[in-house]
């Protein structure tokens, strides 16, 4: 949907690299071979292939990497249930399903780096931008506080809720918590579905999943069972 999104709106991956229709088919095309589940495996890759390029144009698709995150995971996982590869037999790369129990921290720290990336770069380093946003939208109107105020909380949750996704502290907590100020905010701002719909996709997971490997929740749970024991 992400990929089907950027190519109708003639964007490459992200709204911030707008009008690039060399790569609007392509983009269409990947979308649609992904949804039917048919060579999934070089369609993934040509999908980071293609988020690399749009990186290389510019450093802003770091504010993207939920969707590299997400990318890297189905290139592990290489699950063809339910999809064409499975009907028809197709072949997968069998040897990096050794590293699937690692896919909830390349998640965790995709979208918590996005996250981080965001509220530094356009809150901190860019907050005349953020402050636009806030007084086009009467934002103040909402929470009585000035501009400066909302955009330095703003970066400063943002940031926060970041850093917890990416160390994986109280997981199934924080993501359902993005996942509800995400939908408000989605609905608020009336922004493009495509550009949010691998944000959504991440925190359902991690809320199915929670930490995983090499996360504060884990570690945590591990010194609880020993304590037990």
């Amino acid at each position: 949907i992400a990929l089907i999104g950027a190519g109708t709106s003639r964007a490459l991956i992200s709204p911030a690299l707008a009008d690039v229709p060399l790569f609007s088919f392509a983009q269409i095309l990947l979308g649609f071979l992904l949804l039917a589940g048919f060579l999934l495996t070089p369609v993934v890759l040509l999908t980071i292939l293609l988020f690399l390029v749009a990186i290389i144009q510019n450093f802003y698709l770091i504010g993207n990497l939920d969707f590299f995150a997400l990318a890297i995971s189905l290139l592990i996982l290489a699950n063809p249930k339910p999809g064409l590869d499975d009907l028809l037999g197709m072949p997968q790369i069998q040897w990096l399903q050794s590293l699937k129990n690692w896919v909830p921290p390349i998640l965790r720290i995709g979208i918590g780096g996005a996250m981080m990336f965001l509220a530094l770069y356009e809150k901190f380093l860019n907050p005349h931008l953020s402050r636009l946003v806030v007084e086009d939208y009467s934002l103040i109107s909402v929470i009585p506080v000035s501009s400066a105020m909302w955009v330095l909380s703003a970066g400063l949750i943002e940031f926060l809720v970041g850093f917890l996704l990416a160390i994986g502290f109280h997981t199934r907590l924080v993501a359902a918590i993005a996942f509800l100020v995400l939908t408000l905010s989605f609905f608020y701002f009336h922004e493009a579905v495509y550009s949010h719909i691998t944000l959504f996709g991440i925190l359902s997971i991690l809320f199915v999943t929670g930490g995983g490997k090499a996360s504060i929740d884990a570690i945590y749970g591990k010194s609880n069972r020993l304590a037990e024991n």
